[in-house]
């Protein structure tokens, strides 16, 4: 007899009863603030000598039911351990290697949060200097890009934009109230739209009479590392994104929404892993999670075809 996802009171109730004595835990998340149990009972002495081993990563069955009622065909397909472990091996880094560049996405979202109400100059100022050197160290100063001609301050404007408690619900780490949440992704939506007009009008010059385009990838990577409410639509991310099918590689309200989803269908297995990195001292939102996912996948596959090629 096979029960899953029922609440513990139940299970503890039925443990009592003498014809469900037997039983073995199939899976309990790793965290172990969650009440969400698989359990096998037996209905006479046939119980195995040796019992299961527990495991964290078993969702994705044709049988699971979540809130989300349409779901790709693709995700029932998905190897969400691999998926998982991708996001764990993009965070050892940070763990094995003192001052990590990727420590600069944890500082500026750490400031931005802690101060997401900041009235102060010299705080807004230093909100500037955070999401700087946090894209200056995610790549976002290469070569033509307009950035690297401008100092510090040019973000100042887009910082007061996002201080607008319009915006505080891109803070939201509830995947179930925000997955299916239209004034969500509308949300930031309207920020993408007005950050590329600011940065526009703030690079309009003698050189540029119409200003400078800001990529996807620049402003997906600015929400990332002030609210945690996107993956950053990189390379990398794109074509991990891109090789699994589950939504569009595009940054898009569709594929945005698509995540959000998808966390939600696998959210057990994705709390686990979020809840277990967030133990290290920063608690990580969950399209971070979903960033790091994607993010190793494409980061490996081409690392992997460079080396081929070189052979």
């Amino acid at each position: 007899m096979g029960l899953g996802n029922i609440p513990k009171s139940i299970c503890d109730a039925m443990r009592s009863i003498p014809c469900f004595s037997k039983y073995d835990v199939l899976v309990t998340p790793p965290s172990g603030n969650s009440t969400t149990l698989k359990l096998r009972y037996y209905l006479n002495e046939a119980a195995p000598t040796q019992p299961e081993h527990s495991a964290i990563f078993t969702k994705g069955r044709a049988d699971y039911q979540t809130i989300a009622c349409h779901r790709p065909k693709q995700w029932e397909q998905v190897d969400i351990a691999f998926l998982l472990n991708n996001a764990l091996a993009f965070h050892d880094k940070l763990i094995k290697i003192e001052n990590h560049r990727y420590r600069s996405w944890e500082h500026c979202y750490s400031f931005f949060t802690r101060h997401q109400s900041a009235a102060d100059d010299e705080i807004i100022d230093l909100m500037c200097l955070h999401l700087s050197n946090y894209l200056a160290s995610w790549g976002m100063f290469r070569g033509a890009a307009f950035l690297l001609q401008k100092d510090y301050k040019v973000h100042l404007e887009v910082v007061h934009l996002m201080l607008n408690e319009r915006f505080h619900i891109l803070r939201s780490k509830n995947i179930r109230e925000i997955a299916h949440n239209d004034e969500y992704i509308n949300r930031i939506f309207e920020l993408n739209q007005k950050i590329s007009e600011i940065y526009r009008r703030k690079t309009t010059d003698f050189e540029n009479e119409n200003g400078r385009n800001s990529s996807d990838t620049l402003i997906s990577k600015i929400l990332l590392g002030v609210f945690g409410c996107v993956p950053a639509y990189d390379r990398y991310f794109k074509n991990g994104l891109r090789s699994t099918g589950i939504a569009s590689a595009q940054f898009s309200k569709s594929s945005v929404a698509g995540l959000l989803q998808f966390y939600e269908h696998y959210y057990d297995d994705f709390e686990a892993v979020r809840l277990k990195i967030s133990e290290h001292g920063v608690e990580y939102p969950p399209m971070k999670i979903i960033d790091m996912c994607f993010w190793q996948i494409g980061f490996d596959s081409d690392t992997q075809k460079e080396e081929s090629e070189q052979e």
